[in-house]
């Protein structure tokens, strides 16, 4: 399963969001314009 090609692109891009995720935290305390609930 993990030799999977498209297995291991998923899971790259769902850590790729993860980070995506943490910074967009990390910006918001310095003001920049991301959504916030």
């Amino acid at each position: 399963m993990f030799e999977n090609p498209m297995f291991l692109f998923l899971f790259q891009s769902l850590f790729q969001t993860l980070q995506l995720h943490q910074q967009q935290k990390l910006y918001q305390y310095h003001g920049f314009p991301f959504s916030s609930d």
